[in-house]
């Protein structure tokens, strides 16, 4: 069976991780951006958004969570649930700066 995460369970491990308050906020949205010093010295910003109009956190928000932050989507309420800020910040700092951009470039491309 499947877990069941509200916006506001997300939103809190969410600002767990990230280390802080959402970057932006809306009626219907919160998006935090969180700046990584990559293996190769460049400072990225990584961001992830989750929609807080659903009753339930979308499996395609969950989906887009793991690709921006690296994981495997396997692992992502792991990774919300249990990981720390410090650990977030060590897993991304391992990576490019194309690899962390790459999730966001995705999104334009058809």
């Amino acid at each position: 069976m499947e877990t069941v995460i509200r916006p506001r369970e997300a939103e809190s491990a969410l600002n767990r991780l990230t280390g802080g308050k959402p970057w932006r906020k809306t009626k219907e949205s919160v998006e935090w951006r969180l700046l990584v010093r990559t293996v190769d010295g460049k400072e990225v910003a990584v961001r992830i958004q989750i929609n807080m109009h659903r009753s339930d956190v979308a499996k395609a928000a969950f989906r887009d969570i793991a690709r921006r932050l690296l994981i495997d989507p396997k692992e992502v309420h792991t990774v919300l649930s249990e990981w720390s800020h410090k650990q977030l910040l060590e897993h991304l700092q391992r990576h490019t700066e194309a690899q962390l951009c790459e999730p966001a470039r995705q999104r334009f491309r058809r």
